[in-house]
């Protein structure tokens, strides 16, 4: 009977991670009326903020992206970072007149060269950017729309992975197609809960100086913002596009790292959970993150064990019918496991194996997080040419 429980416990909490709660998001959005105040012009000076290590392959595509987007360029400031670069990033950027150029001999990482940057914006919003993504031409236009709200705090853009053939990049494409809809309806319902650093702007006074050891700066800036009160929305229409991971593994790496970064951003941040003080961030990022980070994980690795425990000793229909699809799901991941170093690549195995990646890296951040493992500076994932 406790296999039976368990069984339910588990199928319970993946259908309301993946399904339960986007439809309650949904439902909740039928009673909400949207404002609509687009037709005001507002276009107010901006600071853009990238990071770079060691892009000479792309930091003139990045530049040249930056400075034709549809937006006043006199508004427009870009501020480099380069710390540790020796492929000759930095020198590549001071050829262009109007950036400014922050450049450090060591290495701290990431959230140690924002802070830097930080230190000289004094545009009343702040974008950031990654180095590897273009910014479609309106993007900034649609990012600082909603600004025009006091009350917003933080506005997330929206990342568009390239669809190809390569199961990596289809892979995570279809996963950030997913997790789009998710911000769209939690921003709608008041707040979504963090935002990702290939595009999204802040109030420049609200900009919290992070610890140089944070993982995800973007994650960690974001939900900072939020617990001081302010609105975190998605704006759909600021699109930025890049290539997908090069390989499956190169795609576990970065989402290990994601992992680790979340759990380390929960730690320090007690009070996203408190319902009391924040109820309606509490529940979503309850519902959409941390769920997603533990119990979601456990659940999907361990039903097809708990399912054949109740298949051995009550052998119904129901029971083995769920038997017989998840063992069907997993055997495909297992054979796209074997072959994600192949040539020969079928969605009809690999996806099902990057469903199941995406799970077990959940467990080995977490891991990584607890064993002080993983490390502020970002390892470069290798993009598909």
């Amino acid at each position: 009977m406790i296999f039976i429980y368990l069984f339910w416990i588990s199928a319970c909490i993946i259908l309301y991670s993946y399904i339960g709660y986007p439809l309650l998001l949904f439902f909740v959005t039928l009673f909400k009326k949207s404002k609509n105040s687009e037709k005001d012009i507002f276009l107010p000076e901006v600071s853009v903020i990238i990071a770079a290590y060691n892009e000479r392959e792309i930091v003139k595509d990045k530049v040249n992206n930056t400075q034709c987007i549809n937006y006043p360029q006199e508004k427009v400031k870009q501020i480099w970072v380069t710390d540790g670069s020796t492929d000759g990033t930095p020198e590549i950027l001071k050829e262009y007149s109007g950036i400014t150029v922050i450049h450090g001999k060591e290495r701290l990482g990431k959230a140690a060269a924002i802070n830097r940057a930080m230190a000289i914006v004094n545009s009343p919003i702040t974008i950031f950017s990654d180095a590897n993504t273009l910014i479609q031409p309106n993007a900034l236009i649609e990012l600082v729309k909603p600004f025009k709200d006091p009350k917003v705090g933080c506005v997330a853009g929206e990342k568009k992975v390239l669809f190809t053939s390569n199961t990596s990049s289809s892979g995570e494409s279809i996963y950030w197609i997913y997790e789009s809809l998710v911000k769209k309806l939690e921003s709608e319902t008041g707040s979504t809960l963090s935002a990702a650093g290939e595009l999204f702007a802040i109030r420049t006074e609200l900009y919290p100086n992070i610890n140089p050891d944070t993982i995800l700066d973007d994650f960690e800036i974001s939900t900072q913002i939020a617990l001081k009160g302010y609105l975190v929305k998605y704006s759909p229409y600021a699109v930025t596009s890049e290539k997908g991971s090069e390989t499956l593994e190169e795609e576990k790496k970065r989402k290990i790292r994601i992992a680790a970064g979340g759990f380390q951003t929960l730690f320090r941040n007690p009070l996203l959970l408190n319902p009391f003080k924040k109820p309606a961030l509490a529940f979503k990022y309850l519902s959409h993150k941390v769920l997603r980070w533990t119990a979601v994980p456990l659940a999907v690795l361990m039903i097809p064990l708990i399912n054949l425990a109740i298949l051995i000793g009550n052998p119904t229909i129901f029971y083995a019918t769920t038997f017989i699809l998840l063992a069907l799901f997993y055997l495909f991941g297992f054979i796209g496991f074997m072959l994600k170093n192949n040539r020969f690549e079928t969605h009809l195995f690999t996806i099902p194996y990057y469903l199941i990646m995406i799970h077990v890296a959940q467990l080995q951040g977490l891991v990584k997080f607890l064993s002080k493992r993983q490390s502020p500076k970002w390892e470069k994932v290798k993009r598909e040419t």
